[in-house]
């Protein structure tokens, strides 16, 4: 009874949980290890659509059964949006790799890193037959001159590569991400880069933000410029990888990405000049509704905003809530509420559904649910008594919300931190404490007001403003994570650790009253999730060429050279500090026999034995099936070259007497984005004598 009443007396929430059940939806969908028909979708949703209808004329008095309609609508919705998306997209994957192809295509992106150009062609053709493909990023060494920009025609010969598959279990899925950005294959030129045709005025906006980016870069060379231009371009591609991982190890690396916090300020920068400056003004002020007409103002500056800096997708919730904040002004209406979050998750998933997968919905979504309902009823007290006196209660209200909000948003985001990037930091409060007020009051007026004088020919003065302060960002960011805890490393956990902790984080937010805090259970259960999960034992490199053994603190590797690309991911994976080259060719763990057989040119074959044949598991970079089955045992675990090159990366789990084995192409299942490709020449599917 006392449950039910807390229920019905929470229903101004029930809304909230709309999508919740989308994002589960669509959770279930990239789960499926089997595509499913976009028939058999529409049918579940046809289905839930006219049950909820039926329900709520039929059952109108009963509420219960109306809910759970609804929610098994919202499931059905989130499913059949990421279905239809992943239809709609169709991106092709090249299937072999192609070594010397004539590529000419249309420039749809160019990121500017350290060491390189990186391409984006779309409207491709090729000297080579095949399936058409969608788009290529194509890598050009900055030593070699790129005489096209945006919207160009160019034409080269380049070496096109199909996409890699995740390096482990739980490893980060290229394919996946690529496939919904439209990306075919990947590769690098080879020799120079011919023009073809000049700009196509399509591609107007992406031509804008690249040379608004190039000019950023022309003012403020150096570090300065590629930070300047992550913050009003969003183009990140510059930026030092050193001082990105001080961003992240001082907590400030959402302060790289334009997110909410970025485009609040501009609105707000936005409505307070041009409201004061049109109350400047009686007559104005007196007979037109300037709060209203300022509020348009800040949508079309937010959005033109939104779309320079390339759409993200903490911009685009950040819009949203914008949008209907500035739409309740203009209903005089406020509209500051957990609804607000609702609504913009729900237009987000139904619109790009795959975002739910990545870090930036994730932790936008994450911090902002977090503060709203810390903020519900806690922040009029302070923000009264903060008006009720002089400059003195404001400073200090400001310094208390900074710590807060700091604080509150490090405890909402720390979970997906750890799961996404291995790591967290306990010095996120005093590089917020510093940085933000920096980034608020300085820095970013300062780039609106530099980019503003464009136009006119450029401010020096602005970007000598706006360089001073991204110089103190970057070294506040740097001393920071030099300081004791910058930078904890942490194994990556279990997906009931996220899953646990996302639904009870929901239920502490969304509903009020004590049965709220129900939801510290299923947070408890999500943090005890890593204690019961073991980490691999034994990896096995797709390419055939590297093994790595972890044993206590350490992961020791067959050949650091050659399996750099993949060590390095399964050392942050495992939350290890240090990766060393094994001494030995062959080592006994546990009941396997893990044999390193070095790759050379030409090819010499492994020496097997009679009595690798006869472990109970056979893990090696050499071919082995052949030869044992000649000895006549074949050992009931065998992994050799034939198998990774057949099944991709192999994870094994050892204990004293037993071994499983798993392989990541073989757990991505049949999805567009997971088929099976060719390197070179075919594979054959099965070991052939």
């Amino acid at each position: 009874m006392e449950f039910s009443t807390t229920f019905f007396d929470n229903r101004s929430r029930w809304f909230l949980w709309w999508p919740v059940g989308m994002g589960i939806g669509i959770s279930f969908y990239f789960s499926l290890s089997h595509e499913p028909t976009l028939a058999l979708t529409l049918t579940f949703f046809f289905i839930s659509f006219l049950g909820t209808i039926a329900t709520f004329f039929f059952w109108r008095p009963h509420v219960i059964p109306f809910l759970l309609a609804l929610a098994l609508l919202s499931l059905t919705i989130g499913f059949a949006a990421a279905k239809i998306r992943t239809n709609m997209l169709a991106t092709p994957f090249l299937l072999t790799k192609i070594e010397n192809a004539k590529v000419t295509g249309r420039i749809v992106d160019i990121e500017e890193q350290p060491n390189r150009h990186r391409l984006t062609l779309d409207d491709l053709t090729f000297s080579e037959e095949g399936a058409p493909l969608h788009k290529i990023r194509l890598s050009l060494p900055v030593t070699r001159s790129l005489v096209a920009t945006i919207g160009d025609r160019i034409s080269c010969l380049a070496s096109l590569l199909p996409l890699s598959d995740p390096v482990s279990l739980t490893g980060y899925n290229f394919r996946r991400q690529t496939y919904f950005q439209g990306i075919s294959a990947t590769g690098r030129i080879k020799g120079s880069v011919q023009l073809i045709e000049k700009q196509d005025n399509r591609l107007g906006l992406a031509t804008t933000r690249y040379h608004l980016t190039q000019t950023i870069r022309h003012y403020l060379p150096g570090q300065t410029g590629e930070i300047a231009a992550a913050l009003i371009t969003g183009d990140r591609s510059g930026i030092d990888p050193g001082i990105r991982q001080a961003f992240t190890d001082a907590g400030l690396a959402h302060i790289l990405a334009i997110s909410g916090l970025h485009l609040t300020l501009v609105a707000g920068l936005v409505f307070l000049v041009f409201r004061r400056s049109l109350a400047l003004i009686p007559h104005l002020a007196e007979n037109y509704p300037i709060k209203k007409w300022t509020a348009v103002l800040v949508v079309i500056a937010t959005f033109a905003y939104l779309a320079i800096s390339g759409f993200g997708i903490p911009g685009q919730r950040a819009f949203v809530m914008i949008t209907i904040v500035m739409m309740g002004i203009l209903l005089d209406r406020n509209p500051l509420s957990m609804r607000l979050v609702a609504i913009a998750a729900s237009i987000i998933l139904l619109i790009r559904p795959e975002s739910l997968l990545s870090a930036s919905f994730q932790l936008s979504f994450a911090a902002v649910v977090g503060l709203i309902a810390a903020y519900e009823g806690g922040w009029a007290p302070l923000r009264q008594w903060s008006l009720e006196g002089g400059y003195h209660r404001r400073l200090i209200a400001y310094g208390t919300g900074l710590v807060a909000t700091t604080l509150i948003a490090t405890l909402a985001t720390t979970p997906y931190t750890i799961a996404i990037f291995n790591r967290f930091t306990l010095q996120t409060i005093a590089g917020n404490f510093l940085a933000i007020p920096l980034t608020s009051i300085w820095i970013m007026p300062a780039a609106t007001l530099s980019v503003l004088s464009l136009p006119f020919g450029g401010c020096a003065l602005f970007f000598h403003i706006l360089s001073c302060g991204l110089e103190y960002l970057i070294h506040i960011a740097k001393t920071v994570s030099s300081w004791p805890g910058a930078a904890i490393v942490v194994p990556t956990p279990p997906s009931a650790f996220l899953g646990l902790i996302t639904l009870g984080g929901l239920w502490i937010c969304f509903w009020k009253g004590t049965w709220r805090w129900g939801g510290l259970i299923l947070c408890s259960l999500g943090c005890l999730s890593p204690f019961l999960h073991s980490p691999a034992t034994i990896y096995a490199a797709g390419d055939g060429r590297v093994l790595a053994y972890r044993k206590e603190d350490i992961l020791y590797v067959s050949d650091l050279k050659r399996g750099s690309f993949f060590t390095d991911q399964w050392v942050k994976e495992l939350g290890l500090k240090q990766k060393k080259e094994w001494p030995e060719a062959q080592i006994k763990i546990g009941p396997a026999l893990v044999v390193h057989h070095p790759y050379s040119k030409p090819y010499t074959p492994l020496q097997v034995s009679k009595e690798m044949c006869s472990a109970k598991a056979l893990i090696t970079t050499g071919y082995a099936w052949r030869e044992c089955k000649q000895w006549g045992r074949i050992p009931p675990i065998l992994i050799d070259r034939y198998t990774l090159k057949r099944d991709g990366t192999y994870q094994a789990w050892i204990s004293a007497a037993s071994i499983e084995v798993e392989s990541v192409r073989k757990s991505l299942g049949q999805r567009p984005w997971s088929g099976k490709f060719k390197k070179g020449k075919a594979v054959p599917l099965e070991p052939t004598e």
